[in-house]
């Protein structure tokens, strides 16, 4: 009841504001419509079909550019947990972008990709590609080292230690991990602020 209540105050509130601003014109009506413009606006939209074209582009967009994410920072999750090299070589790269806000990056990658969809794309990529990459490294680099050495001494080829303990569907964190990345695009922002690892990658 409590939310219903916001909501139906935030109605209220842009009801008064919109028709009272379009009785005084203090403000341009068209740059405030009110809740009626916007439901006839809607409901135009979803008559023909527009609005269905819309979400459809929209949601292609958003999927593109998540598989390149996810793509991108698994692999590179992945190598930064085996190999504490390239961990130290990307560590201060990554600390220096990730605490950026994804927004100022916004005027570069229209200059990089142009007005079309290639920016858009290679926008949303880049704003979840960071907590993706954090979480797949951190998680890989929790698992307990001593496991893996149990069944190194068991027979276990390095490369079978890969495929068990890094695929997704067998590393819960790294598939929550990528379905986090998914919420939202802007959650690069608040991406987990410790992602330096808490111990060297097994040999």
């Amino acid at each position: 009841m409590i939310r219903a209540g916001a909501l139906l105050a935030v109605l209220v509130v842009w009801g008064l504001v919109t028709y009272g601003n379009r009785a005084l014109e203090v403000i341009n009506p068209a740059l405030l419509p009110t809740p009626s413009d916007v439901a006839a606006a809607g409901v135009a939209m979803v008559r023909d079909g527009s609005l269905f074209v819309n979400v459809g582009v929209s949601l292609l967009r958003i999927a593109q550019g998540f598989g390149l994410a996810a793509a991108a920072a698994l692999a590179l999750g992945i190598l930064v947990g085996l190999c504490p090299a390239l961990r130290l070589m990307l560590e201060p790269i990554v600390e220096l972008l990730r605490p950026i806000p994804p927004l100022a990056f916004l005027p570069m990658f229209l200059v990089w990709f142009g007005l079309g969809e290639t920016s858009k794309v290679a926008f949303i990529a880049y704003t979840t590609f960071f907590p993706m990459f954090v979480g797949i490294a951190s998680s890989l680099l929790r698992v307990d080292v001593m496991l893996l050495r149990a069944a190194a001494s068991l027979g276990a080829t390095r490369a079978a230690l890969c495929a068990t303990w890094c695929c997704p569907p067998r590393c819960p964190a790294s598939s929550s991990r990528c379905a986090s990345g998914s919420a939202s695009p802007s959650s690069s922002s608040s991406a987990p602020s410790s992602w330096a690892p808490t111990r060297d990658s097994a040999t």
